[in-house]
């Protein structure tokens, strides 16, 4: 905020997004910090030209095949995989967002007013046509693995990235926003916890079915996460 307790409206420099918060970044190929000015970019751009650096990308990986993303609630699918698309040059679709776009509606607003059986119904459409875009990075819901019908779609058009993390990482990554997971919703501390071990457990099946696996936590970055997730898909396609 500024001297007088507005909110600060900066803009970045590579996106042009309005933010109130940006990061100095040096990561451009060819940006020489003692010649150029100052070069500001906003949290997503920076995340996107870290890990590009990281990478030492851009890659082509698995042509012809869509990238599901796989893992529980909070596992970090969201923020790893517009990170893989960005390195991999592919569009990012998370079938949560084309759920909302499709009712019109919260995820919380139709548990609540559909039930979840609904739910289901319109997960595994927005799966399928995630499905139909070639060469996507596609984050699906926590539970979107539970279903066979949406493992159908995943066989036929591409192969599975599953990100594993812990109770205690998923605890804590849910806690700050527990009112937009409608399946813990009304449990306090020691009962959301519960609850999430219990889930856990029961999805494990299903989420290893995978093809691939890696594991997000609160030491790794996510750009960490992501460089991780790429590398294992250059080698899953014979990558040089």
């Amino acid at each position: 905020m500024s001297e007088t307790g507005e909110k600060r409206v900066l803009h970045c420099d590579t996106c042009g997004v309005e933010t109130e918060h940006l990061h100095r970044d040096v990561l451009d190929s060819g940006y020489d910090a003692m010649l150029k000015p100052p070069m500001w970019n906003c949290e997503a751009c920076y995340r996107k030209k870290r890990t590009m650096r990281l990478a030492e990308g851009p890659w082509q990986v698995v042509p012809g095949k869509t990238v599901f993303l796989a893992g529980f609630m909070a596992s970090g699918k969201s923020k790893v995989g517009p990170l893989v698309a960005h390195v991999t040059d592919r569009a990012y679709v998370d079938t949560d967002d084309l759920i909302v776009e499709t009712a019109g509606k919260s995820i919380p607003e139709i548990f609540e007013a559909d039930g979840e059986s609904v739910f289901r119904d319109l997960e595994h459409a927005c799966v399928q046509r995630a499905g139909e875009m070639e060469d996507a990075i596609v984050a699906l819901g926590g539970g979107a693995v539970t279903q066979d019908r949406n493992w159908d779609v995943i066989g036929t058009t591409g192969l599975c990235v599953c990100i594993r993390a812990t109770v205690d990482t998923i605890f804590d990554r849910v806690t700050r926003k527990a009112a937009e997971r409608p399946l813990l919703a009304g449990l306090d501390d020691e009962g959301r916890r519960a609850r999430i071990a219990e889930m856990l457990e029961e999805r494990e099946p299903s989420y290893a079915r995978g093809d691939l696996f890696v594991t997000s936590d609160d030491v790794k970055t996510p750009e960490e996460t992501a460089v991780e997730v790429i590398s294992l898909l250059r080698d899953f396609g014979g990558a040089p």
